[in-house]
């Protein structure tokens, strides 16, 4: 069934959010909550523009509805359709839909365009860098690099990688970090990865944004298979997340550019990534995740997305 936008609100008014507006839904389309609609002829015969948008749209507008409350503003909520898109799939949701969501969540996922927010996050990753007793200047000299990388989203590798080595360098353990043992230069390329993928949102194809997709899911059946023994690292245990659906689709945005990121620097440095292998998936690997309550297990393929009026609404932290 077809809904025009007249008949998306009449549909969530009748849900009880009562006020939802024709507006709201343009407003809504152009941030990539919603789709924009696909131009067709009016049926009474008049003239104009005319749109429609089908069921499932009506779906996730419901959806964002009940989550709407939860957030302090809308656009927070392009978790929601980018989640979808990735862990249900091209049925739901329109790849076009996903671009215009990432542009939109650029201001809410990694780094930021403001100077205190890169300032900010520079400490958070020198503190976590940092070796017992690395000198007070070589801190400093990484932090004010970052801070200069991170708000313009160009992170110079060349000239970070010393200094991240003379932080690392100074505790007895060596020159590695996190539970993986990463090398001055991993950890480099893994401060690099979001910036370069914030910086081709606005230029990354469809195509691209697929195999993103696909290295994501695969990724995801690697932590969910691993996640218990990661759980059991001496010292890092405590940084692995339980994965439940929650956290894949709060984290969707963030991680769907961080595949962008990985996949443009590979091939800006001529780097050959292992084609992604993905097996048993299902949408999303729900037989697989530890539910919490206020989901459910879809019992048919038609009740895959979850849908919510304002007294059922999906939560999302």
């Amino acid at each position: 069934m077809a809904y025009s936008r007249g008949a998306l609100v009449r549909a969530a008014r009748a849900a009880g959010f009562v006020d939802v507006s024709e507006r709201m839904v343009t407003e809504w389309g152009q941030l990539g909550l919603l789709d924009v609609g696909e131009r067709a002829s009016r049926r009474d015969g008049t003239r104009g523009a005319y749109y429609e948008w089908p069921e499932n749209q009506l779906s996730l507008l419901l959806s964002l509805l009940g989550l709407r409350s939860q957030v302090r503003q809308p656009r927070a909520l392009v978790v929601v359709p980018v989640g979808v898109w990735l862990y249900w799939g091209d049925e739901w949701i329109r790849t076009r839909q996903v671009h215009r969501a990432l542009r939109t969540s650029m201001g809410l996922f990694g780094p930021s365009n403001s100077w205190e927010r890169a300032i900010a996050n520079a400490r958070q990753v020198v503190a976590a860098l940092r070796a017992q007793g690395a000198p007070r200047a070589d801190l400093t000299k990484l932090r004010e690099a970052l801070t200069t990388g991170l708000y313009s989203r160009q992170l110079d590798a060349a000239a970070l990688r010393p200094l991240v080595a003379a932080v690392m360098q100074a505790g007895a353990g060596g020159a590695t970090w996190g539970p993986f043992g990463w090398d001055p230069d991993q950890v480099v390329d893994m401060l690099r990865v979001m910036c370069v993928g914030i910086n081709h949102i606005e230029d990354a194809t469809d195509a691209e944004l697929v195999e993103a997709r696909d290295r994501l899911r695969a990724s995801v059946l690697r932590y969910l298979a691993s996640w218990r023994d990661l759980t059991k690292l001496p010292d890092w245990g405590h940084a692995f997340e339980r994965p439940t659906l929650d956290m894949l689709i709060e984290r969707s945005c963030r991680d769907l550019i961080g595949q962008l990121g990985i996949h443009k620097l590979a091939d800006e440095e001529g780097r050959l990534l292992p084609a992604p292998s993905i097996t048993g998936w299902q949408c999303p690997p729900l037989h697989l995740l530890p539910l919490r309550a206020s989901l459910q297990r879809p019992s048919s393929p038609s009740a895959d997305m979850p849908t919510t009026s304002r007294q059922e609404a999906t939560h999302v932290r």
